[in-house]
């Protein structure tokens, strides 16, 4: 293909130049190649340079054309290379990095979970070993506690058999004592009543002399006059002091 020799006379925008005149290339039998290989393609100095040229340069055309950044605009509408394109990448391949970081996350998430399921039930084991420890220790020393408990058992059993034993053996001596005391209780109230008979006779003028039926009326009533006489001494004493000390506390 021949060059357009208009595209190497376009002056806005400014720098355009053809990509063939801008190639050096050795020997230079390969001239037609590289003029077909660079195909009136244009180098832009930005990329918004080289989108305008691409696609709007006023003559109806379409260009290939490159920016000094890499960016490759295609006639056909591909864009290529160039930050963009890099920005692109990196953007996928963000996007993918991120998309396997997610994944990793929620798979340890999900062995997080596990191992945590897994510690709270090896907890709980744990606990339940422990209180099954502490109960078996209890048992072991209920266990032996019934068996001590049953010794001793046996042995107050056996001391009671003695003792009641023995009592039925006291019980004969036991008897004969009640006996003696209710003969003893028989003789007692029989002397009482003789004396009983001879104060009567003894004190009998005094007593109707008195106007009392017996001696023990008497005595009876003279110790509750006792009694009576005390109580009103007393009190008496008790009033004496009171005024005693009422009379110190006003001379003072």
């Amino acid at each position: 293909k021949a060059v357009k020799e208009r595209l190497r006379n376009i002056q806005y925008p400014k720098g355009v130049k053809l990509l063939y005149d801008v190639i050096k290339y050795d020997p230079p039998s390969i001239k037609k190649a590289v003029l077909y290989a660079t195909n009136n393609a244009l180098v832009c100095e930005t990329a918004e340079d080289a989108n305008l040229v691409a696609f709007d340069l006023g003559d109806g055309q379409r260009y290939d054309a490159v920016s000094l950044d890499g960016t490759f605009y295609q006639k056909c509408g591909f864009i290529s290379g160039g930050s963009a394109d890099l920005e692109k990448r990196a953007r996928r391949w963000d996007e993918k990095e991120l998309h396997a970081l997610k994944f990793q996350k929620e798979k340890l998430s999900e062995e997080l979970k596990e191992q945590m399921k897994r510690m709270r039930k090896e907890s709980e084991l744990n606990t339940l070993a422990s209180q099954i420890k502490g109960l078996d220790t209890r048992i072991k020393y209920s266990r032996n506690d019934k068996i001590t408990t049953e010794k001793n058992n046996e042995e107050i059993t056996k001391e009671i058999q003695t003792n009641r034993d023995s009592l039925g053996s006291f019980e004969p001596i036991l008897k004969e004592i009640q006996d003696r005391m209710t003969e003893r209780d028989v003789l007692i109230k029989q002397l009482r009543q003789q004396m009983n008979t001879v104060e009567d006779k003894i004190f009998e003028d005094f007593c109707v002399t008195l106007g009392v039926e017996n001696i023990r009326q008497y005595e009876e009533r003279q110790n509750m006059a006792a009694q009576e006489n005390e109580r009103i001494r007393l009190q008496i004493e008790n009033e004496k002091n009171s005024i005693t000390s009422r009379l110190a506390y006003e001379k003072s």
